[in-house]
């Protein structure tokens, strides 16, 4: 449960309106309110906890909707660097691709890659159970790209495009990775250093990429999400789309269209597309959305702004319709949730002791459990932080997630029977 006040909240909201001086505010605020709240403790649970490696180097996955582990129980992919953590990504100083054999504990490192983030690592994500894909970063073309690993045959593939979000083994979607990283470097690579052309809306957008034959479209623009509803805080504003995420079924995606305005308040809307000619619609206007995943190929769920309230909402996409997912989470502040059947994992950001909460919700229930809580330190911040982003293997028995609670960057899971 959020432990700041509806006046905090509201003055944070106001400050958003000046985000240089919201920032500074913020750090400050935060440090003094560590030093009143201080726990004797960096981590609480009463599950059981491990590491997915015991040396000595940083390890982390990623993104919270997306599983380190294969469907089968059988392996296990993540990220592994003796880099310090806490500072921002280093253009040259690559990281390793990890594959983890989870019956004998073999581990392989499969590749290394220099694009990534520590947010979101590589956009690392399994394709079946003996194949997944990463991006990378070819010095030769200037580009970034993407690669398949064929785990039986040791083989790669490399594709012409990095990749955002892929459905199975047959179709990715895609962004402008420099774009992004202008925008919003906690999930922008540091490699290829161009000029972004934010005026460029009618060759940017949402791309489309098939894994099959290496071939891409670009689905919709910039342009198009810009004259669509167009909005006043829009004019002279920089865009950018985020967040891409496809449906169970892979009919359907969802995404953000972001911009910032001439004095650099951010505003959201949230849309859904289908996956073949771009047909979007916007399904979430209020001005802020936050972090969303699918429940179901019909209903979306996420924390943002309705009726100029924000909370965890639910979506539903036959009559678009916006309710409250629980009263129960109504107190609750922004998260990452992930579903897998009727358990929805979600975290929250640091509270005044910099701790961390990991939570479940029930959906039959009703019920919300704690399952620990983990410390970060001001070491971690802003780009460097380390958000829990935890989610449920497919057989719903362990849950994974990174934390800092022992000093450095770690892949941990948490023994969970639903």
């Amino acid at each position: 449960m959020d432990s700041f006040s509806g006046k905090e909240k509201r003055i944070a909201k106001l400050l958003s309106n000046n985000p240089t001086l919201k920032n500074i505010i913020k750090k400050n605020y935060q440090r003094f309110n560590y030093l009143l709240n201080k726990k004797s403790f960096k981590y609480k649970s009463s599950y059981n906890i491990s590491s997915i490696d015991q040396s000595f180097d940083s390890t982390f996955f990623g993104y919270y909707d997306k599983s380190p582990e294969s469907n089968d129980g059988g392996k296990i992919i993540f990220f592994k660097t003796n880099y310090n953590t806490s500072n921002v990504p280093a253009p040259n100083h690559a990281i390793e691709i990890v594959l983890k054999c989870l019956l004998t504990g073999k581990t392989t490192i499969v590749d290394k890659t220099l694009s990534y983030n520590w947010q979101q690592g590589a956009k690392m994500m399994w394709l079946s159970n003996d194949k997944f894909v990463y991006n990378i970063y070819c010095s030769e073309s200037n580009k970034y790209l993407s690669k398949i690993y064929h785990i039986p045959t040791k083989t790669f593939q490399i594709l012409d495009l990095p990749i955002y979000d892929c459905f199975k083994d047959i179709y990715a979607f895609t962004l402008n990775f420099n774009r992004l990283m202008e925008m919003r470097p906690d999930y922008g690579y540091r490699n290829h250093k161009e000029i972004v052309d934010y005026k460029k809306y009618d060759s940017d957008g949402v791309f489309k990429l098939s894994l099959k034959n290496n071939t891409s479209k670009l689905l919709i623009s910039i342009r198009q999400l810009i004259e669509h509803s167009y909005l006043p805080s829009m004019n002279g504003a920089k865009h950018k789309v985020n967040h891409i995420m496809i449906s169970p079924n892979g009919e359907s995606f969802m995404f953000m269209h972001r911009w910032l305005s001439k004095s650099g308040k951010r505003y959201d809307r949230l849309l859904v597309s289908d996956s073949n000619y771009g047909n979007f619609k916007i399904v979430s206007d209020g001005g802020m959305v936050s972090h969303c995943c699918w429940k179901d190929n019909n209903t979306i769920v996420g924390y943002l702004r309705h009726n100029n309230k924000d909370g965890f909402y639910k979506i539903d996409l036959s009559d678009l319709s916006i309710t409250h997912l629980s009263n129960k989470l109504k107190k609750f502040s922004d998260g990452h949730p992930t579903f897998q059947s009727n358990y929805m994992v979600f975290d929250s950001y640091p509270d005044r002791s910099r701790m961390k909460k990991l939570y479940v919700y029930n959906t039959n229930t009703d019920q919300v459990m704690l399952m620990g809580e983990f410390f970060e330190s001001f070491k971690f911040y802003n780009q460097s932080r380390c958000d829990l982003h935890p989610r449920f293997n497919y057989n719903k028995n362990k849950i994974y997630f990174d934390s800092v609670h022992e000093g450095r960057r770690k892949l941990y899971f948490l023994e969970f029977n639903a």
